[in-house]
């Protein structure tokens, strides 16, 4: 009797044993769902550059009535015919009468990239298709802040 209860015992220790083992070795439980990926978009911080920002600020300021603002347009938006051209490029500023948003006029902040070859010829192509719709582009050299006096040209345009 005593061989029976002692086969018992360590048929219950391997048993024990192969449970603990198995844990140990097994990979951990799955959870129920997979982890979200990882996003591929993400929001910019802030939509205008420091350079931007300030020419905004003192063109909204010095702007007669009834002219508004818009930043970052894109050429589609403002030309026609539509074209994959226009739809991949963006003014930075449009101003509109505000009474009709009739659009009178765009503005480009021209910084030191604007030298470049490319963007050279990307200038040129835009300069051309606002003159032929009758589209007033003023191009303003960027720099770090603006006064009344950068501006003077534009909201002289606007009153004639």
């Amino acid at each position: 009797m005593t061989t029976i209860v002692l086969l018992v015992i360590l048929f219950a220790v391997a048993v024990v044993v192969s449970l603990v083992c198995r844990k140990l070795v097994s990979p951990p439980p799955q959870p129920d769902s997979a982890p979200s990926p990882a996003p591929k978009f993400r929001k910019k911080q802030f939509l205008l550059s420091k350079a931007e920002l300030s020419f905004c600020h003192v063109l909204k300021s010095g702007l007669p009535d009834p002219f508004s603002i818009h930043s970052k347009v894109r050429l589609a938006d403002v030309l026609e015919p539509f074209s994959n051209q226009t739809s991949q490029k963006h003014l930075d500023f449009v101003i509109v009468n505000t009474a009709t948003s009739e659009i009178v006029a765009a503005v480009e902040l021209d910084d030191s990239s604007h030298k470049q070859t490319a963007m050279s010829k990307r200038d040129d192509q835009v300069n051309q298709w606002c003159k032929e719709a009758g589209l007033p582009l003023h191009r303003i050299p960027a720099k770090q802040g603006y006064s009344i006096a950068d501006i003077a040209p534009i909201t002289q345009s606007l009153r004639s």
